[in-house]
């Protein structure tokens, strides 16, 4: 039901691997990439891009943090940095921001990937910024970085606006999708920062599971509501241009991951097994994809 190729990072106790999965392959392709030996199963992360043609891999093993960028079955030792925290640009290939402590200050540095070399060129710092920060997107619009407020920056360092006591979970070029510390979820204008009145993304998780999260490129929400430990809870899919939203049920424990790129489908992960599911929220098809035997998923790409 996946036509797509669909691409794989992974770990296990031997290292970590891009598992190539295309419709045409009777079994999928396994490729090592070479990380720093003792990063392996001590809390790496990994994200693509949003092509799917590059990925970044980080990790704090004991030498201190550090993070790769590569094609996910050649990473170079050329595009190290040194950094606990990066995002891939919302629109340009290739284009990465990472964070770096200096002295009493976080500091932005932003390059992009060299599609033939992999190195990073035209590196640059974008915000020095007092304090400990972490930094949530970087778009066309500029940075959103986040502690005790969230905060967007234009690419000049200008502060835009910032909202206080929230945390921001999911973004597109217009919306700012944050939870508030008494867990109530809010919708923020990208661009000016004022609260937007969404009936789509109001509630608590008090008595029930509640997480909500949206596409990339278009006006879809997803809401999942219930109690995913004892396998009972829903799925509700909105959209602007939708009469109606879609509910799909489900009556086993998986976990929410993300849309998928195209926002085709949303992904879950089964954690009672190694297996990815793809839901096609539209019409609530289940497409289920195993990782390797053994294998942890640290990210995907599909297409």
């Amino acid at each position: 039901g996946v036509t797509d190729r669909l691409t794989i990072i992974t770990e296990n106790e031997d290292g970590v691997w891009a598992v190539l999965w295309d419709p045409s392959f009777r079994v999928p392709n396994l490729s090592p990439i070479e990380v720093p030996e003792d990063a392996i199963l001590a809390g790496l992360q990994a994200s693509f891009d949003r092509s799917g043609q590059f990925v970044a891999i980080s990790g704090c093993p004991s030498g201190g943090c550090f993070a790769l960028v590569g094609t996910p079955t050649d990473i170079s030792p050329e595009s190290q940095f040194a950094s606990s925290h990066f995002v891939w640009h919302a629109s340009e290939v290739g284009r990465v921001a990472w964070t770096q402590l200096l002295d009493d200050a976080t500091v932005v540095l932003t390059a992009t990937t060299n599609p033939v070399t992999g190195e990073l060129e035209d590196v640059r710092e974008a915000l020095r910024l007092e304090g400990l920060l972490e930094l949530h997107r970087f778009d066309s619009a500029g940075f959103i970085v986040r502690n005790d407020y969230a905060r967007a920056f234009d690419h000049d360092g200008k502060l835009v606006w910032e909202v206080e006591g929230v945390w921001p979970a999911s973004a597109t070029d217009s919306t700012v999708i944050a939870v508030t510390p008494d867990f109530e979820w809010i919708t923020v204008d990208r661009t000016t920062g004022e609260l937007i009145e969404d009936d789509r993304v109001a509630g608590t998780p008090e008595t029930s599971a509640f997480w909500v999260s949206t596409t990339e490129d278009t006006d879809l929400i997803v809401r999942i509501a219930g109690d995913p430990d004892d396998g009972r809870f829903s799925m509700t899919t909105v959209g602007a241009g939708m009469r109606a939203p879609r509910i799909k049920s489900f009556d086993e424990p998986l976990y929410p991951i993300r849309f998928t790129r195209n926002g085709r489908y949303f992904v879950f992960h089964n954690p009672g097994s190694t297996e990815l599911v793809f839901v096609n929220w539209w019409n609530g098809a289940e497409h289920t994809v195993p990782l390797p035997d053994g294998h942890t998923l640290l990210d995907f790409h599909l297409g």
